[in-house]
């Protein structure tokens, strides 16, 4: 097997439909699709064991975001931490996820527009222009008008039933 270098993983081009996973060793994955705007994704993925010794797996960044040597050096720091301290990665990445998101909305109004609006900026990236005017579009007419500014965690489905309901009675009108 020849050695992967950098060089080697800037030339990788992703295939409509399927994910090449090229393994760089020590359980350190590079995961290689397409994503819906057409591009090339790449996505660090770990697979370790942990102190359990069950098989585990954790995404732990983008290429080129991470260089391989970063990611190398992080795999080696994760799989000690999992298996010396019982720290489930997949988890802690989703934590600290979580708490980038709870320090967004803490700063923002913690609406439902405000939430959207920031997945769809998120998204807009992985989609074709038009794909996401369309959909800025169809959630500032029939989404934002109905619930946009109730707190997230107070939409109910009652909300929801009654934009839906609005929605359809627009749509047999025409």
């Amino acid at each position: 097997m020849a050695k992967i270098t950098d060089a080697y993983l800037r030339t990788l081009k992703g295939t409509p439909g399927e994910t090449h996973v090229e393994r760089v060793g020590g359980g350190l994955e590079l995961w290689v699709t397409i994503n819906q705007a057409g591009q090339t994704a790449k996505k660090w993925n770990l697979r370790y064991y942990g102190a359990d010794g069950k098989r585990q797996k954790a995404r732990i960044g983008e290429y080129p975001e991470l260089t391989l040597a970063k990611a190398q050096a992080l795999a080696e720091d994760l799989k000690k931490k999992a298996k010396g301290e019982g720290v489930n990665i997949a988890q802690e990445k989703a934590k600290e996820r979580r708490v980038k998101v709870e320090g967004l909305q803490a700063d923002k109004q913690n609406t439902f527009e405000t939430v959207a609006t920031a997945w769809l900026e998120k998204k807009s990236l992985e989609w074709d222009d038009r794909h996401a005017k369309r959909q800025k579009e169809r959630l500032t007419a029939n989404i934002f008008p109905a619930f946009g500014e109730v707190e997230l965690n107070a939409v109910t489905m009652t909300d929801i039933d009654n934009a839906l309901a609005a929605l359809e009675t627009a749509l047999t009108e025409l």
